[in-house]
């Protein structure tokens, strides 16, 4: 199918994904390193992702690239007088400016999923700036000012793969004093006899079988001759604990 494209405009929208093989292309590549340069540079002051700050550049992205469209009937497009539909193309040399876009939003996400990561992991916040997204910020400084090979598509750093060894050992020695403040020693449970809440609770009424004693009842007529007495004990007084009546 032939395309009809007005006058400066091209079927597709580019914003730096392509081999760096055009000066246009290039330019658009060094847009994309000085913008992702730059929104990663402002991660240097988190205290925690600043939500206000990549919302704006993800509407700001989303808005040069509505800018950049152009709408096309479909008959001019296609030739086809029937078609009654449009298309978007996108206005020639927009790449340069979606490009510094992109750079931009991608920056600032990159930061906060590795910050969440992290958090997730139980490294603490206050930390992440300096010992985390510091030593990632310089790394992309050398990115951004690498001669672009137009051959070669290589990608900014990420934060998780920048840490060194020094800052990696003492994120987790912060996280293993996290870690052991919050492991409270759990007390030993308290064990008493049986005696002891009849010892404590003084004002307590008189045992049952002291009662059934009392009313001419013998040991015998409790319990069989052959049973222990010690467990009628014990269960009358776990009874009489859980608020049963022994009224004899």
């Amino acid at each position: 199918m032939t395309y009809a494209l007005p006058p400066n405009t091209v079927q597709f929208y580019n914003d730096s994904l392509d081999f760096p093989k055009t000066p246009l292309q290039m330019e658009a590549e060094r847009a994309y390193r000085a913008g992702f340069c730059a929104a990663a540079c402002a991660t240097a002051r988190w205290r925690s992702p600043d939500e206000a700050l990549i919302e704006s550049l993800r509407k700001s992205r989303k808005d040069v690239r509505r800018r950049a469209e152009v709408l096309v009937p479909s008959s001019v497009l296609f030739g086809n007088p029937d078609m009654d539909s449009d298309q978007i193309v996108y206005r020639a040399g927009h790449d340069v400016n979606a490009a510094n876009a992109r750079g931009k939003h991608q920056a600032v996400e990159i930061a906060r999923q590795c910050w969440e990561a992290m958090e997730d992991e139980g490294y603490p916040e206050e930390h992440l700036a300096q010992l985390v997204l510091g030593p990632w910020i310089a790394e992309v400084r050398v990115w951004a000012n690498e001669l672009i090979d137009p051959n070669r598509m290589i990608p900014p750093p990420r934060p998780e793969e920048c840490i060194p060894e020094a800052n990696r050992l003492r994120l987790d020695q912060l996280r293993a004093a996290i870690e052991a403040d919050s492991q409270e020693p759990i007390p030993p449970p308290t064990a008493k006899t049986v005696r002891q809440p009849v010892i404590e609770k003084s004002g307590w009424r008189p045992p049952v079988i002291q009662v059934l004693l009392q009313s001419g009842e013998t040991m015998k007529n409790i319990a069989s001759l052959k049973v222990g007495k010690s467990w009628l004990v014990t269960e009358l007084v776990c009874d009489t604990l859980e608020g049963g009546r022994h009224d004899g």
